[in-house]
């Protein structure tokens, strides 16, 4: 159980830094080499440095994106996995994905 509530917190720290203060360069605090991210594309999944390329494309969109907040709707820890589901809500202020800024909030589950 004390792993568990451990690793929820490291999860809760690497939302914090890296995600919502953009701190991409600080990825490797909080993964391992060997990492692997189930969210990205098939064949780029495994890796700190193939986990550094997932999160700066996200760039794009913090920089596409004012008002950005990002809470925690769930998350479940058992020994050493984390599964986390979150809400993102933000307003596009410049183009993004080929769409230009719409001014308008939205949110991502």
């Amino acid at each position: 159980m004390v792993q568990s509530q451990e690793n929820k917190a490291t999860m809760e720290r690497f939302l914090q830094t890296v995600w919502r203060e953009g701190r991409i360069e600080r990825l490797a605090e909080f993964w391992t080499q060997d990492c692997v991210n189930h969210a990205a594309p098939e064949g780029q999944q495994i890796g700190i440095e193939a986990l550094t390329t997932y999160h700066g494309d996200f760039s794009a969109a913090f920089s596409a994106f004012s008002d950005l907040s990002i809470a925690v709707v769930d998350m479940i820890a058992e020994t050493d996995r984390v599964v986390t589901y979150i809400e993102a809500t933000a307003k596009q202020v410049a183009p993004f994905a080929g769409i230009q800024a719409t001014g308008k909030s939205g949110r991502l589950r």
